[in-house]
């Protein structure tokens, strides 16, 4: 099968520093290449490599002044393509979009996050009208699909649910003694909870003087500047502890998972409802023990394998934290059972058979005009 995976606008598709939906995709094609050929359309902004020999190939569409526009040309790189499935990651618009203007060629939307509840009622009206113009949705979770059925009754699109899976080989070290360490990686949002971590950290480090913390900070910069600096003011207090606390700026992802492998405790304290997180699977698969807020997917993620947070403040976060830190065997606890559920269930192998078969269905049931529930 030849599929056209189209991106988001302005994602650059890069091997050291990609983005998480990037991250997903490129974990997928390490499985699907070897039976389909996929061709990757994306901004022509730098970023691509070609990791992935021949059955991979890089579109980059040309300079454009709107999304319409952008959508436009998109569509016919498709159409000069011979294409029999395309898969628009996250953006609605674009896919909505590309299935009026290819209208005999099979489109899914694949969601990496849940569907916004508190929007304006005239904004959620024509995201619902754009929504029920699509046949196919892969969601990432039972979370992301519970949250698009809520926020649109009655959409006639077949959801398939597809968790996102990860490389063992890359991400997999056994758990047992590991450094004092305790990290966070992912964005230093509000949502996902770092103000309250850092006040947490706070407490922590003064309390156990022979324990580290490291922070992986994606979009350290963007989020300073539309966060009235909270990321910074958050992190602040913590700069008294020297190098015991490690900050890291867009760190690249191969140092993400050398210091998983030697990390005691990963924090993943999000306020959101995640519709997944990769940090969280990241850190399983490491053999890290993983203290999680629980909303959201991460239940999903984690399933019995976590210490769950009774609530996401600092008090809480600081106690779990503690908790762990006294206890080595309730440590070993966690790291042991939260990698054996990721392993059992988020394996990049068992994933990418669950999108195959995703794939499949959806060709099919549009070549045939039916409507399946999946």
């Amino acid at each position: 099968m030849r599929i056209a995976i189209v991106l988001k606008q302005g994602f650059k598709f890069d091997a050291a520093r990609p983005m998480s939906i990037e991250s997903v995709i490129r974990t997928n094609l390490g499985h699907n290449l070897l039976d389909n050929e996929i061709v990757i359309i994306k901004d022509r902004n730098g970023g691509t490599d070609h990791a992935y020999g021949d059955n991979l190939s890089i579109v980059e569409i040309g300079e454009y002044d709107s999304k319409a526009q952008r959508a436009g040309l998109i569509a016919r790189a498709i159409a000069d393509l011979d294409i029999d499935y395309v898969e628009v990651h996250q953006d609605l618009n674009t896919a909505v979009h590309l299935g009026g203007e290819l209208p005999g060629t099979p489109l899914a939307l694949y969601r990496h996050t849940n569907e916004p509840s508190r929007i304006a009622s005239l904004r959620r009206l024509k995201r619902n009208r754009r929504m029920r113009k699509l046949r196919a949705i892969i969601a990432i979770s039972e979370a992301c699909r519970n949250s698009i059925e809520r926020e649109h009754a009655g959409l006639p699109a077949d959801i398939y649910v597809v968790p996102n899976g990860l490389e063992r080989g890359s991400w997999h070290a056994a758990p047992g003694a590991r450094e004092k360490l305790i990290m966070y990686s992912g964005r230093p949002a509000r949502h996902k909870g770092f103000v309250e971590f850092c006040q947490a950290l706070e407490i922590v480090l003064e309390k156990h003087r022979d324990w580290r913390a490291v922070m992986f900070c994606i979009g350290w910069d963007l989020l300073c500047e539309v966060e009235d600096n909270s990321p910074e003011k958050a992190f602040a207090p913590l700069k008294r502890f020297g190098d015991r606390v490690v900050l890291q700026k867009n760190g690249a992802i191969a140092d993400v998972q050398r210091m998983l492998k030697k990390t005691a405790i990963a924090a993943v304290p999000t306020t959101g409802d995640d519709a997944f997180s990769l940090p969280a699977a990241e850190a399983h698969f490491a053999g890290a023990a993983v203290v999680s807020s629980g909303r959201g997917a991460l239940r999903e993620v984690s399933g019995p394998g976590a210490l769950y947070l009774e609530d996401v403040t600092a008090h809480h976060i600081a106690r779990a934290l503690d908790r762990l830190i006294a206890d080595p065997e309730l440590l070993q606890h966690y790291a042991a059972a939260g990698q054996e559920y990721a392993l059992a269930r988020l394996s990049a192998e068992k994933t990418s058979r669950q999108l195959a078969a995703a794939r499949r269905e959806i060709v099919e049931g549009w070549k045939a005009g039916e409507s399946r529930r999946r």
